[in-house]
């Protein structure tokens, strides 16, 4: 879409705003003006309190959302002035890895059907053949036994759920995952599982990854960059060890007493 030299996804000055109930024209201005560039292959953490905008965030760069003109940029193009096929390709290549994996998997179904979903919608590996031999290779890549192909969600644990959910975001060859507290609703133990396995993926697909979390602790050990968000604000940025270590901002400090 653009030249290698553009960031992966850059966000300039991005601002949203939520009309309120009620009579009247007021807004809730929940986004006040972000920066932040993600780079190809990199992860990068946001982190923040339920309401401070990090969910929102997520949905704008990855199209769930509106976002205004000049504000969010796919390898050096604006999203809002895409044309048709460009706009096919960044929507493919920015997929979403959500927090309770059981909601958002079809409970009617099969693992194999779930994988295969995305694929057939972006037309891609066009014979059966081929979608099988892919979907079994992705199943490997996430720690998925095969047998578990023509099972259902309901007969899966939660961090198999998110397993799958998993390998139905890497099926399209995503060049950006969006994981908006993706560890959070499982167990400690399974937390483990599911970010080694984010880290491996990383290396493997080459894949970057935009981790938004409330926990900086979680954060630390999955990506070397974090942004701290606060209604609506990113208030404090840099690397994983100088921010958890040396705090500049009181909020950023209350996050890691709330962690610990």
């Amino acid at each position: 879409m653009c030249s290698s030299s553009a960031p992966l996804l850059e966000v300039r000055q991005l601002c949203k705003s939520f009309p309120t109930p009620g009579r009247g024209k007021k807004k809730l201005d929940v986004l006040k003006g972000i920066n932040l560039t993600i780079n190809e292959g990199e992860i990068i953490g946001l982190v923040g309190e339920s309401g401070s905008g990090k969910s929102t965030f997520g949905e704008c760069i990855g199209g769930l959302q509106s976002a205004p003109e000049n504000s969010v940029f796919f390898r050096g193009k604006d999203i809002t002035q895409l044309a048709k096929h460009e706009y096919k390709e960044y929507r493919r290549s920015v997929q979403f890895i959500f927090q309770d994996p059981a909601e958002t998997l079809n409970p009617r179904m099969t693992v194999a059907q779930i994988i295969e979903e995305p694929m057939l919608a972006a037309k891609i590996g066009y014979k059966p053949k081929d979608r099988l031999q892919r979907i079994a290779q992705l199943m490997g890549d996430v720690g998925l036994n095969t047998s578990l192909m023509h099972s259902r969600p309901a007969r899966l644990s939660g961090g198999q759920c998110q397993r799958v959910a998993i390998a139905r975001a890497l099926a399209v060859k995503p060049a950006l995952l969006i994981c908006d507290e993706a560890v959070s609703a499982l167990d400690l133990s399974v937390q483990a599982n599911i970010l080694n396995l984010l880290l491996d993926l990383q290396q493997a697909y080459k894949v970057s990854q935009l981790f938004i979390s409330h926990d900086l602790h979680v954060v630390q050990y999955l990506a070397k960059k974090v942004a701290v968000i606060h209604q609506g604000l990113i208030v404090e940025e840099g690397s994983s060890r100088d921010v958890l270590q040396h705090p500049q901002h009181a909020y950023t400090r209350s996050l890691i007493s709330s962690s610990l």
